[in-house]
């Protein structure tokens, strides 16, 4: 079945709404779906994929959020495919989580975009493709207090709002390269402002 339209309370992945899942991959998400936060992997371990010009949109989003043991991955993919979020998105909020925007897929939140929150987090966002996108209108944070890592590849593009940071807080680690890519920042641009951050720029 295609997915519909729900206006509920929370998904973590234990409330099933009209989604399909394919076997290891986890649940995905064809047509649109709306919920005012989206939870991939709270506890326990989830992954979400919306493509073929699906659109995710929510108030809130976390990838692994609750628990240092949680674990979330999640695929953008497609040209048209979007995943909004009217507040912030947190890859890795306390467990480790993946974000892929590949292939012409957008992903959009009107707050900030944090990678690897919490020192237990080892987090991964990964922006890759012609059109491909990751747009904050706040801050874009790789390594809040956690191991955060931002790969933007093969005419991708982050862009931001606010401030740009790599590595924020005290022993926070924050890595990102960009290869054949932009990021833009309306606000300051730091590399390592209270942490360890380093900053690989390659191939223009």
């Amino acid at each position: 079945p295609r997915a519909r339209r729900w206006d509920g309370a929370q998904w973590d992945g234990g409330n099933r709404p009209h989604a399909y899942r394919r076997p290891s991959r986890g649940w995905i998400v064809p047509a649109y779906w709306t919920a005012p936060n989206f939870i991939v992997g709270n506890f326990g371990t989830g992954s979400l994929r919306v493509e073929g010009g699906g659109f995710v949109t929510n108030v809130a989003a976390y990838i692994a959020k609750e628990a240092a043991t949680a674990r979330g991955d999640a695929t953008v993919t497609g040209i048209g495919t979007r995943w909004n979020s009217t507040g912030g998105l947190i890859v890795g909020s306390v467990g480790s989580g993946t974000l892929s925007v590949e292939a012409g897929g957008a992903v959009k939140a009107d707050g900030y975009v944090i990678v690897a929150n919490r020192q237990s987090s080892t987090s991964t966002t990964t922006v890759t493709g012609t059109d491909s996108t990751l747009t904050s209108g706040g801050d874009v944070i790789v390594g809040n207090f956690g191991n955060g890592t931002l790969r933007v590849e093969t005419s991708g593009a982050v862009s931001s709002t606010g401030n740009s940071l790599i590595a924020n807080f005290d022993n926070s680690i924050g890595s990102a390269t960009l290869n054949s890519a932009t990021w833009t920042s309306s606000g300051d641009f730091v590399v390592g402002h209270l942490g360890n951050g380093t900053l690989r720029v390659e191939n223009g």
